[in-house]
């Protein structure tokens, strides 16, 4: 299997990687066996460091349990790196429906996941969009939140990029015309500020154009 890295993201434990199969079209997210964060050493090939457009190529298995939040998971062996590709080949693969992750809001409630048909459900999108803004996280030191619209909902969603962030962190500014992949977490309770179990959003990956 090949899969076009879209994303090569900050998540707990290692890194969250996703992609589109070349060969089906459909996204990709990669994960360990018993695990499901990539760690940090299998995201390095030599002085290479995993980003998007790279192109790997592995062998796949679907998971024994699949959790119906990101059901595009599966788990890799080995993989190794191959010749990228271009961004206007990637272009094809953005999404035009209204969804951006199921609604207008930052979170979505697993229960709005569980009434969906599984066909209606994903936690991956590819988003063209040509207003980004960047500024800081008021919440989290270093980190920042970019905002967009796709029609006429308008998006503030936290950046998990790496690269982005470290050139937003440098100064040096982020296109307003770029690629989003965007991600939806597996539920997440936070305890402390007394939230329920939800699934965020997050912006995974920037890709200028």
């Amino acid at each position: 299997m090949k899969m076009v890295c879209l994303a090569n993201s900050w998540r707990p434990g290692g890194h969250c990687v996703a992609g589109i199969d070349l060969e089906s079209g459909e996204w990709i997210r990669p994960v360990p066996k018993g695990a499901k964060a990539i760690p940090d050493p299998a995201t390095h090939f030599g002085n290479h460091d995993l980003e998007p457009l790279d192109v790997v190529e592995f062998d796949a298995v679907q998971p024994d349990s699949v959790t119906k939040y990101q059901r595009e998971n599966r788990i890799i062996r080995a993989w190794k790196l191959v010749d990228p590709l271009n961004v206007t080949d990637v272009i094809k693969y953005c999404d035009k429906s209204p969804s951006v992750l199921h609604g207008t809001g930052k979170v979505v409630d697993p229960e709005v996941l569980e009434a969906m048909k599984p066909d209606k459900w994903k936690s991956l999108e590819l988003r063209l969009v040509e207003d980004a803004v960047f500024s800081k996280d008021p919440k989290k030191n270093e980190r920042w939140i970019v905002t967009f619209s796709i029609g006429t909902r308008s998006y503030s969603l936290s950046v998990t990029d790496p690269v982005a962030t470290a050139q937003l962190n440098s100064g040096k500014k982020v296109k307003s015309k770029c690629l989003l992949t965007l991600s939806l977490t597996e539920p997440i309770a936070i305890p402390k500020f007394n939230l329920p179990a939800l699934c965020y959003k997050l912006a995974a990956a920037v890709v200028e154009l």
